[in-house]
């Protein structure tokens, strides 16, 4: 897992970010940096409390839960 810095610039490429002002924008930049996790890396489990926000860059993530001793694929969010 490796974090690098995030610019506004990067930010704005994303819709979810559309209609903020560039200086609300500069401001949430500076307080972001982008993570590259490899496959299969836990993210957080069920009932962890959430400590990250997170944008999907590339790839995907799949949303499991476990029942009855079975891992049950829930979605799998893709980028952007």
């Amino acid at each position: 897992m490796t974090a690098t810095p995030l610019s506004s610039s990067e930010l704005r490429q994303y819709q979810f970010f559309a209609g903020i002002p560039d200086d609300n924008l500069w401001h949430l930049a500076r307080r972001m940096s982008t993570t590259e996790y490899d496959a299969n890396d836990l993210l957080f489990s069920e009932g962890d409390q959430r400590s990250m926000f997170g944008i999907i860059t590339h790839g995907s993530v799949a949303i499991e839960k476990g029942r009855e001793g079975q891992i049950e694929r829930l979605a799998t969010l893709d980028s952007g």
